[in-house]
């Protein structure tokens, strides 16, 4: 998985943690640690999966979007580096067979794909 290193999670919580209008002893007591360990969240680059989603469910926000958008802009821009041509392929075999042929590849209802001609 793409993790993009220019998210900054322990700031994108601070934003999130300020915006929310919590004091830092109540975001303790929901995620079990100690007001000290909330300041170093913040300063953190990277963090557990599993503190990241105790801060989720404290804090009503996913986190875990903040990543799943730079691996989908990183996928899409991957995809166009490998993306193939595409080419179209037409064959003529009788009627019978064709459709037998594009049932097992497409299922019960391949055979609607044939052009009758």
């Amino acid at each position: 998985m793409f993790v993009n290193m220019e998210v900054h999670i322990g700031e994108k919580i601070k934003e999130t943690f300020t915006e929310s209008g919590l004091s830092v002893t109540e975001l303790a007591r929901r995620i079990k640690t100690t007001r000290q360990n909330v300041y170093g969240i913040f300063e953190r680059s990277s963090i557990d999966t599993a503190l990241l989603t105790r801060l989720g469910r404290a804090l009503n926000h996913n986190f875990f979007s903040y990543f799943i958008e730079e691996t989908a802009a990183f996928q899409d821009n991957e995809a166009s580096y490998h993306r193939s041509p595409r080419v179209t392929v037409q064959i003529e075999v009788d009627q019978e067979k064709g459709e037998e042929l594009l049932r097992l590849a497409f299922g019960k209802d391949g055979a609607k794909l044939i052009s009758k001609s």
